[in-house]
């Protein structure tokens, strides 16, 4: 569900607000081992109170994916190919350098930690707009 990727945002957020506050306590190395620590813990959550998934009726899903293969022809898997490259690339390079890119404007360099709080709370309703 599309309903689950604001965890994402809720991340983004509360973690960013987690190293904005503790960061300055702190070093940033004890830093990512709390937020490691943290992380693992709700792994193992996860882990052990995953449930099976129910029996699905096999025959209803052999008809479903039994059909002829849809196939893409080779224009489009081109173009979507380059848009996908071109989106990914903008999208690593603003993420892994976002912090230093707010920092260097000097009217926000103050708020440069926050910047993944603000990525944050727009991905946590994006998925419901």
């Amino acid at each position: 569900s599309g309903l689950l990727y604001s965890a994402v945002g809720i991340g983004l957020f509360s973690s960013s607000i987690f190293v904005f506050f503790y960061t300055d306590v702190n070093s940033w190395k004890m830093t990512w081992i709390i937020l490691g620590l943290f992380s693992l813990a709700l792994s193992l959550l996860v882990i052990f109170f995953m449930r099976e998934n129910p029996d699905i009726n096999v025959e209803a899903h052999h008809k479903a994916t039994s059909k002829t293969p849809f196939r893409l022809n080779k224009t489009f898997m081109r173009w979507f190919s380059i848009a996908y490259f071109c989106e990914g690339a903008g999208y690593i390079i603003t993420g892994t350098f976002l912090v230093a890119i707010i920092k260097s404007i000097p009217a926000f360099s103050e708020y440069a930690a926050l910047s993944w709080m603000f990525v944050g709370l727009g991905a946590i309703p994006s998925t419901v707009v």
